[in-house]
């Protein structure tokens, strides 16, 4: 028997394939002697996978740590995230077909609004199934610290400070979360985010 890709729209732990066998964990067929991680060799950290119309697709697995300028850092799988600061507006653009899991924003005081205030904005190109309004908002965790020298044991530095948080924008894949006041922490402000 031969099976092609495209006939294969779902493989996952206890999945049955006609006539080759049960699916004993993802990406692995047994009883039919297919294993179908053979089909990704060669392209590491990817696999074929289905997209969500059920084509096959080359997925990323892995996550890369990497600066998106500016003071800015990522965790995504793919690359091509920016990130821009001014005056308060502490921006990631997200390419279409990247995800971030998480980043962190390194400022300072004088880089808040007017108001003392800043706001986390991800902003996600093509089209995203969360982030479409409040009952989807992929809503970060965020960990907020401030000092000023160097950290050492015997003086440790950049503890957590507890700020007012608060979502102001949700849409078109998009989110935007207020950073209350953190304009008033000195001098320097170090933001880590999980989404």
């Amino acid at each position: 028997m031969s099976i092609t890709i495209n006939q294969v729209k779902q493989i996952s732990t206890g999945a049955r394939l006609e006539g080759i066998g049960s699916v004993a964990s993802p990406l692995n067929v047994v009883d039919g002697g297919i294993d179908l991680t053979a089909l990704a060799s060669g392209t590491a950290g990817k696999v074929i996978g289905f997209d969500s119309s059920g084509d096959p697709a080359e997925l990323t697995l892995g996550y890369d740590v990497y600066s998106a300028g500016n003071d800015g850092y990522v965790i995504a799988n793919g690359s091509g995230v920016t990130f821009a600061k001014s005056s308060g507006e502490l921006t990631y653009s997200i390419p279409d077909g990247v995800d971030i899991i998480g980043g962190w924003v390194f400022m300072t005081s004088g880089e808040a609004d007017g108001s003392n205030n800043a706001y986390l904005k991800l902003n996600y190109a093509g089209t995203r199934v969360f982030n479409q309004d409040v009952a989807r908002a992929r809503i970060p965790n965020i960990v907020v610290s401030n000092g000023n020298t160097s950290p050492s044991r015997s003086s440790p530095n950049y503890k957590s400070n507890t700020i007012q948080t608060g979502l102001t924008a949700v849409g078109s894949g998009n989110i935007e979360i207020l950073l209350s006041s953190v304009g008033t922490l000195f001098p320097n402000i170090f933001i880590s985010f999980q989404v």
